[in-house]
């Protein structure tokens, strides 16, 4: 039954989606940006059930992840990202992404140790990817004391994309070295180093991947996929089977060809959704449902185009089987209870809205206004007025800063004026404990101001009009596999490797480095001094252009 509410408390949310489940639909209207980042922290921790936040765009996905972490803890929020790869393009989506989702999916799949947010835009939510069970059935974990055959554990972390080289330093890698195997999973911030003594794990260590030393000892390590492609004998001649051609061929030898990852139904016998791996109970939040509603059928149209340009002639399994169709979205939406931040009153996803209204929530756009057009003598005056009357109500004021150096600044400009203020290590404990005003650092880049919970967030860029921070490639820094190719490479040609700097390439060489046999890019340096990188690391490696 439609119920229509002018205004909506947290409370009444929160309450409403505690005893609320299936078709529940909340529409919140005109929310700031930065509240929802908030709201959704405080729904999580006050629910305790997984979240899967909907963001039109990739940009705002990863700031609102950014945002959300800083609320809530960054053990509780994982990007689900986009593979960054067209549809159908015969490319490797980007391993760092790959590993962020894997992440993302072992949370959701051991959702009981912590109920996590997960954020997504909606153009990653329709690429499917491994279905629940293979996903499950794909991890494990290795516990000091426990026998393992090493030999065994080098062929599984073969099969979940882990690659096999001479030192671990990025994740995704591992190194035998007789009794000793390092592992570095997506699963942990930092590589495992494992002792064994024959058979046994006589312990596990952590180490840095930079310097190689070992640091704390203790836990188990989780071993998640590091790949979409699982090169298990019964899923490769399963793929096999399923066509002739070498790509088929391939397969059968465990090949990770480019663009293995539009095989992944015949693999498996389907793909599935980050949807069918949430967990009961899940709930969706989703940014303005309208525009994902329009991202995800140009995303979806994007995909049935480059199927008849390319995929079709190739044999590759249709857009249906990859993607998620519009259709479909709609359908699996209607049975999990989910709440928009919308501007328009419009049915979110097609869906009549259980309850809408509008919440008492300012953004900061005004202290800006105020601050641009005050006397240099006086310049964060605006501010200070606006703080001094939440701690007179004895509420919570952050004045947030995106670095160190910044909320130093900070804290110079604010000394200057008669405001009681205190430097906070976290915002999060701020925003849950805290009283009266504090300077901090955060990720966090868009404020509000919520006068029921007594919290308000005020960012220096919105204080100054600073520019917001450009999007970063996450995880690794490198260039991702496909932007790079040995076709782009002569020998003797100049060549710019991330850490090293400018070498000639020499070619490629077979070789043995510290037991393991592999292909390598030879580059020469003055002196005569060469440096060999693993083939599998070969996109740290690009061919020099002089600029102009």
């Amino acid at each position: 039954m439609f119920r229509s509410v002018p205004t909506l408390s947290f409370e009444h949310i929160a309450r409403a989606f505690a005893k609320e489940t299936g078709s529940f639909c909340l529409q919140a209207m005109d929310v700031p940006p930065g509240a929802r980042s908030f709201l959704t922290a405080a729904l999580s921790r006050r629910l305790k059930r997984p979240i899967l936040f909907l963001s039109p765009s990739d940009a705002g996905a990863e700031e609102t992840a950014r945002e959300v972490s800083s609320y809530l803890g960054g053990e509780r929020v994982f990007l689900f990202p986009s593979l960054e790869v067209v549809p159908y393009e015969t490319l490797s989506p980007y391993p760092a992404a790959v590993h962020d989702r894997m992440r993302a999916l072992y949370r959701l799949c051991h959702a009981r140790e912590g109920a996590p947010v997960i954020v997504c835009p909606v153009e990653a939510a329709l690429a499917k990817t491994l279905p629940p069970d293979v996903f499950a059935a794909s991890v494990f974990r290795v516990a000091t004391g426990e026998e393992i055959d090493r030999d065994g554990l080098s062929r599984r972390l073969g099969e979940l994309g882990y690659a096999r080289l001479p030192a671990t330093s990025d994740p995704g890698d591992y190194s035998v070295r007789g009794g000793i195997v390092d592992v570095y999973s997506p699963a942990h911030h930092r590589p495992a180093r494992i002792s064994l003594d024959a058979d046994r794990v006589e312990s596990i260590r952590w180490f840095d991947p930079v310097t190689q030393r070992t640091g704390t000892e203790g836990g188990e390590l989780i071993v998640i996929p590091c790949s979409q492609v699982i090169t298990r004998r019964d899923y490769l001649l399963a793929a096999a089977g399923a066509g002739p051609g070498s790509s088929s061929d391939m397969l059968r030898q465990g090949i990770r060809y480019h663009g293995a990852d539009l095989l992944l139904p015949r693999l498996y016998g389907r793909a599935s959704s980050v949807f069918d791996h949430l967990p009961g109970g899940s709930m969706v939040v989703a940014e303005d449902s309208p525009a994902c509603l329009v991202g995800a059928k140009k995303a979806f149209a994007e995909a049935e185009e480059n199927f008849l340009l390319a995929g079709q002639e190739e044999g590759l399994p249709a857009p249906g089987e990859l993607f998620v169709a519009p259709d479909e979205l709609l359908r699996t939406l209607e049975g999990i209870p989910h709440l928009c931040f919308d501007s328009l009153e419009v049915a979110p996803f097609g869906r009549a809205v259980s309850l809408r209204g509008e919440m008492d929530i300012a953004g900061n756009e005004d202290i800006r206004r105020r601050t641009s057009s005050s006397a240099s003598e006086g310049l964060l005056l605006p501010l200070v007025t606006e703080a001094k009357e939440w701690w007179k109500r004895g509420d919570r004021f952050a004045v947030t800063s995106l670095s160190p150096s910044q909320a130093d600044r900070m804290e110079e400009l604010l000394s200057r004026y008669p405001l009681p203020f205190v430097r906070a290590d976290s915002l999060r404990d701020f925003t849950l404990d805290g009283k009266g005003v504090a300077l901090c650092r955060s990720d966090v880049a868009r404020g509000f101001r919520m006068p029921e919970l007594g919290v308000a967030v005020v960012t220096e860029a919105e204080i100054f009009g600073e520019k917001t921070r450009a999007r970063k490639r996450r995880g690794e820094t490198f260039a991702s596999l496909e932007e790079f190719s040995l076709r782009e490479l002569r020998v003797n040609d100049l060549a710019v490797h991330v850490d090293h700097g400018i070498g000639v390439y020499r070619g490629l060489l077979r070789r043995v480095a510290a037991g393991v046999e592999g292909d390598f890019l030879v580059l020469e340096y003055a002196g005569g001094d060469r440096l060999f990188v693993p083939v599998e690391k070969m996109s740290r490696v690009q061919r020099y252009v002089a600029s102009e």
